[in-house]
């Protein structure tokens, strides 16, 4: 496992570093990286499927693929997930034009974790890996941006569907933006489908599969939200890091059926009350990093400006 943090200027400069960090002493293969344009595929032994991404100079796209056939335009992948050849249409994170007060990389043989400070306090979250599965299907693989959005209405309320990813289980109708699991042989699955969104709508890849529905039990909904108002315990002091679990969700069955899937690897969910940005914290042998999902805010409290309340995730620190 490894670790690395520093400041970036833009999205090119991100990207850059982190495909340097990717191939050197963690050893995953760059089967593409274009500068040009703005592209790169990533892989490595313990990952399901190869992981395309794509930036811009105010957006990052996220995009898993199964096939890869060379440096195009998503919707001309054979297998990609996506329609559209938008990044702002697809996975990606946003109002992030740089530069970046700091990112923090946390790596290891099945996944890459990413929190970028796109402003003084303001976070985003992108990353990608192999889950710890539970049961026997096909695939594993899941990968997730952040995207805030950014009307009056919206950008104070982290509990609006609008916003999508960061491991979260927000049941977004804007299907192509949230998190997504290469998942195959499930119950209940379209025989053709490849891919789930965490989406209350079923939307088509680029080959016209039905892409199903499932939700991550993270910050926006499911279980995690009602356990992260757990503050510390007043015996011990203790503060919880909950693991998050995901969910194959199939709405056509009466009633609605819910199949856990799997969990994300040495992520957490956590209350941030008394806990600063990038702080770190020691769990017996293991120290964890904790970021708020956009900038840690007060709850009830109308800045128009974004806020996460004391919402948070934790992240495995290691270093080789």
């Amino acid at each position: 496992m490894s670790y690395q943090t520093g400041t970036a200027t833009d999205p090119e400069d991100l990207m850059t570093q982190l495909n340097t960090f990717l191939t050197g002493t963690p050893g995953w293969t760059a089967n593409l990286f274009s500068a040009a344009n703005n592209r790169a595929v990533w892989s490595k032994a313990g990952v399901s499927a190869l992981l395309a991404a794509q930036w811009d100079s105010s957006a990052i796209g996220m995009g898993m693929i199964q096939a890869f056939v060379g440096d195009v335009t998503p919707t001309n992948q054979t297998g990609y997930e996506f329609t559209n050849d938008s990044i702002t249409a697809n996975r990606h994170i946003n109002q992030a034009a740089g530069p970046y007060p700091s990112y923090h990389f946390f790596e290891d043989d099945d996944y890459i974790h990413v929190v970028v400070e796109i402003s003084t306090g303001i976070y985003r979250h992108f990353g990608f890996g192999q889950s710890i599965k539970l049961g026997d299907w096909v695939g594993g693989m899941y990968s997730y941006g952040q995207y805030w959005d950014q009307s009056v209405a919206n950008i104070d309320n982290p509990l609006t569907t609008i916003h999508n990813g960061a491991l979260s289980g927000a049941n977004s109708t804007n299907a192509t933006r949230t998190d997504g699991v290469h998942a195959q042989g499930l119950p209940d699955q379209v025989g053709s489908t490849k891919y789930l969104r965490a989406s209350s709508n079923q939307s088509t890849d680029d080959d016209a599969a039905v892409v199903g529905q499932f939700f991550p039990a993270g910050w926006s909904d499911g279980q995690n939200i009602h356990f992260m108002s757990a503050q510390d315990s007043q015996l011990n002091g203790f503060k919880p890091l909950i693991p998050i679990p995901f969910y194959q969700w199939y709405t056509p069955s009466a009633p609605d059926n819910a199949r856990l899937m799997g969990y994300y690897p040495d992520v957490r969910t956590v209350n941030l009350e008394g806990l600063n940005p990038a702080q770190e914290i020691t769990v017996g042998s293991d120290t964890w990093v904790v970021f708020p999902i956009t900038r840690k805010g007060n709850n009830g409290l109308s800045f128009d400006q974004e806020q996460s309340y004391n919402f948070g995730l934790a992240y495995k620190k290691v270093t080789t």
